[in-house]
């Protein structure tokens, strides 16, 4: 759209006003596809432009018209843009927390199978812990009954 207008300004300033209702067309064209990709309220902000001109003076006021249509559609184009790229820095400023989330847990979950693996070293410390206690315990009851 925006090369179009850009044709349409050359063409207003180069006083070829008769391609006019090429351009309108082309604009036609344009709209069409926007039309294709857009809802129905949304389309409603790029202005329709008839593209007949029956007299030459109407050339003129329609190269202004295409030039004062295009301007808005890309104005509601660019408008449409920003809200996505506001939409897409809150899905990656979600993202990010979601990462932060997942590297938390990812520390706790470590955490956590760190201190099970070291739970049967535990175990068997404490058992061995208290063979040793038992057999400390056989030798005293030994030596006491040894008359």
């Amino acid at each position: 759209m925006e090369a179009l207008r850009e044709s349409c300004i050359d063409t207003y300033k180069t006083d070829q006003h008769r391609s006019a209702e090429e351009l309108a067309s082309q604009y036609g064209s344009i709209r069409e596809i926007l039309s294709e990709h857009l809802d129905e309220k949304q389309i409603k902000f790029i202005p329709k432009v008839d593209g007949h001109c029956p007299n030459y003076g109407d050339h003129t006021n329609k190269l202004l018209e295409l030039i004062s249509a295009s301007k808005i559609g890309i104005a509601f184009l660019r408008s449409l843009e920003s809200s996505l790229d506001m939409e897409l820095r809150q899905k990656e400023a979600e993202i990010r927390q979601k990462e932060k989330e997942i590297s938390t847990l990812k520390k706790t979950y470590e955490q956590v199978i760190e201190a099970v693996s070291q739970l049967p070293e535990v175990q068997r410390s404490k058992a061995v812990a208290e063979w040793k206690k038992a057999h400390r315990d056989i030798e005293e009851f030994s030596k006491l009954k040894k008359p």
